[in-house]
């Protein structure tokens, strides 16, 4: 299956279809990859899709009928009306959404790629591993830069944590819960507020 690239899912899928030399409703369409910004314009990825021929309907009978063209049906003044711009704009939008979603080990796997990405961008030399315990996902971020990675009252690692929560919403099909721990950072930071809130 062919693959293309380009800064939108959008246009790489124009991109393989000027390359196939196919129309839009002639291919179907599975996204590998949505492009990605990055962090603070660090680690930017284009959007990757596979772009896949149809096959031609085979026509039972080839030979041409001495019938009047039947009337059209409402499904076929639907499908008329998809392959017209606004048509194929939405089928665009429908398709990119159906495969986007993909299994949670799969988007986790994303995740993890991802979190490996943003500390490589930050210059931070960490090794990523996760855990899941019912419907929440622990990824420790085991490094030699702890105070880097969680920063001034845990405000980086929060915001990574946020950033990693949303790539993990956008790709899986599932809601689990996403948690970013630095050695044993969520652990001191309990006993912190649990000794403040003692006083």
């Amino acid at each position: 299956m062919p693959t293309f690239q380009g800064s939108t899912i959008q246009k790489a899928i124009e991109t393989g279809l000027k390359q196939l030399g196919l129309p839009r409703d002639a291919v179907s369409v599975e996204v590998v990859r949505e492009n990605k910004n990055g962090f603070l314009g660090l680690m930017r990825k284009p959007a990757i899709v596979n772009l896949k021929p149809l096959e031609p309907p085979i026509d039972a009978d080839p030979t041409p009928s001495d019938d009047p063209p039947a009337k059209p049906r409402a499904g076929k003044k639907l499908a008329t009306a998809l392959t017209d711009g606004a048509g194929k704009k939405i089928a665009s939008a429908f398709n990119d959404i159906t495969t986007k979603k993909r299994d949670n080990q799969t988007a986790l796997a994303m995740v993890q790629s991802y979190l490996e990405d943003i500390t490589t961008g930050m210059g931070i030399d960490t090794q990523v591993t996760s855990e899941r315990q019912g419907n929440t996902v622990t990824f420790q971020l085991k490094t030699d830069e702890e105070g880097l990675l969680i920063g001034k009252h845990g405000k980086i690692i929060n915001a990574i944590q946020y950033l990693a929560q949303t790539e993990f919403n956008h790709y899986a099909k599932s809601k689990w819960t996403i948690m970013l721990d630095v050695g044993d950072y969520r652990e001191r930071r309990q006993a912190t507020v649990t000794r403040l809130a003692e006083r």
